[in-house]
């Protein structure tokens, strides 16, 4: 969203960056000065419309702040996506953000990377570097899956 200039972000909206919560400054015909601007969608996230293209809040609020869009992505460091606090927000690459993911819906043993092997019943611990799955090892008990995993996330720099 380049095209939008600070001082038009500025003119159009106020930003809490204790909250989070972006407010408008002037009234349009849906609006009134000082109502909470956008909306959540179903991915999570707050979008806003302004100057007639849908903007994410997270990257509004480092350009409010900053002064300068964001090089790349914007990691929500506590994974709400909603939550558009400024101490909520880091500068981040793809690869880095996706370090910062929860574990999938259909995760059954409640931790990343660790999952239980029926026919040889042992836990197995499994991280993803590049792209590409890498073993960590089988283990007899899932805590010893789950300390690898996480010994193995610090030493990767996973969030």
């Amino acid at each position: 969203m380049s095209t939008l200039s600070h001082l038009d972000l500025i003119r159009s909206l106020s930003y809490d960056q204790e909250t989070g919560i972006f407010t408008w400054n002037i009234p349009t015909s849906k609006t009134a000065v000082g109502d909470q601007a956008g909306y959540l969608r179903k991915d999570g996230y707050r979008y806003i419309q302004i100057n007639g293209k849908q903007c994410l809040a997270h990257r509004l609020a480092w350009f409010y702040v900053y002064k300068e869009w964001p090089p790349e992505d914007i990691d929500h460091i506590n994974r709400n996506r909603a939550d558009n606090r400024l101490e909520n927000l880091r500068s981040s690459n793809r690869q880095l953000n996706a370090k910062n993911r929860s574990t999938y819906k259909n995760n059954t043993t409640g931790e990343a990377g660790v999952y239980y092997m029926t026919g040889k019943y042992k836990w197995r611990a499994i991280i993803t570097i590049d792209g590409k799955a890498v073993s960590l090892g089988c283990f007899p008990c899932k805590y010893s899956a789950t300390q690898a995993r996480k010994r193995a996330e610090e030493k990767l720099g996973f969030y």
